[in-house]
């Protein structure tokens, strides 16, 4: 979707779909369309004769708000009749749906349903109907992220993506300078997985088209809340539609009040052999340079062992000798800057 400034004239965009499945009714709309219809290949009878033609209209009512008009039109090429359809949508986080009209419209939080009506049940071959709805967006508008027709993806029978949100986890507690890690990782068994979309606060942060998905969000992006609790998840997007991960609530803890380096996890529990990325945002007065420091009763080492000027974020692989005894190591950040105090975290090997 495309939106435009207050007052300015609403967006609008139409995409054609040829469907694999002989009963798909709606897809995306991913991109501005030519004037005048697009059109697709329909393929052989039942590999994709029904024609959906999906247009939407989005715009800005308040700076972060606003609404969007979509229509879409079924049309049946087949040579056979289609007695009887059920949509399912699942719209982007922070999506409302306010009236829908041609089909019996039904919602629960981002879930819709759209059922047939007695005059619109049978599909005729080489005809059309036309149902849509008006809705609501908060912070950008989306396109909806999965779909169901009759019961099964509408990307022509595959099976939905779905992913696992691994990062930020329930309950976890952020120091307050540190970005937002958010991982994901594909369910097996899942459908064919073409990207991972993240969300905070009901807001798309960013997306990733390969593994492993992982991006980070800076503690001063607008979405992050410093005060409340933070809400994260991931979206699956791929050919046979996508599923929404279990959300995660976080809080970001306080940001230092001292010029200081912090360990964004302070605690790490390894076995011998095993490595882990840890990582530390420097809150000096400037970015200064960085060396990398372990030392306990566990053998650990660290690389790279400096860091040069320039960024205030930084990461380092931790790894712990396969002879190493049971014990715990500090690794320590210590800056090339007078008055910003080092920052350490703990490795627990067991």
């Amino acid at each position: 979707m495309i939106t435009l400034p207050i007052g300015g004239r609403p967006a609008q965009r139409r995409r054609s779909l040829a469907l694999a499945a002989t009963v798909a009714l709606v897809g995306a709309a991913v991109g501005l369309a030519p004037a005048g219809p697009a059109t697709a290949s329909t393929g052989p009878p039942g590999t994709g004769c029904v024609l959906v033609e999906y247009e939407s209209v989005s715009w800005q009512d308040a700076p972060d708000a606003g609404g969007v008009y979509t229509t879409i039109t079924i049309t049946n090429t087949c040579g056979d009749p289609i007695d009887g359809w059920t949509l399912g949508l699942t719209l982007a986080p922070g999506h409302t749906l306010q009236q829908g009209w041609n089909a019996h419209w039904e919602s629960v939080g981002e879930e819709l349903t759209a059922t047939d009506l007695q005059w619109n049940r049978v599909l005729q071959p080489d005809t059309g109907i036309t149902i849509g709805f008006v809705g609501t967006w908060l912070h950008a508008p989306q396109d909806p992220v999965a779909c169901l027709i009759n019961g099964e993806p509408c990307g022509g029978g595959e099976a939905a993506a779905e992913v696992t949100l691994t990062s930020p986890t329930d309950g976890q507690s952020i120091p307050g300078p540190c970005p937002v890690t958010f991982t994901a990782e594909p369910v097996a068994g899942s459908g064919e997985l073409d990207q991972v979309d993240f969300y905070l606060n009901q807001e798309w942060v960013g997306s990733v088209e390969t593994a492993p998905y992982r991006m980070l969000v800076p503690s001063s992006h607008p979405a992050v809340d410093h005060v409340g609790p933070n809400t994260a998840a991931a979206k699956a997007v791929g050919p046979g539609g996508g599923t929404a991960s279990a959300p995660a609530t976080f809080q970001l803890a306080a940001i230092p009040p001292a010029l200081m380096v912090v360990a964004c996890t302070p605690n790490y529990s390894l076995a011998p052999g095993e490595q882990a990325v840890v990582s530390f945002q420097a809150a000096c007065a400037g970015t200064p340079a960085m060396t990398f420091e372990a030392g306990g009763e566990a053998k650990v080492t660290v690389s790279p062992p400096t860091a040069p000027a320039g960024d205030s974020y930084h990461e380092v692989t931790v790894t712990v000798a396969a002879d190493s005894p049971p014990g715990s190591a500090s690794v320590t950040a210590i800056p090339d800057e007078f008055g910003c105090m080092s920052g350490s975290t703990m490795v627990h090997v067991s």
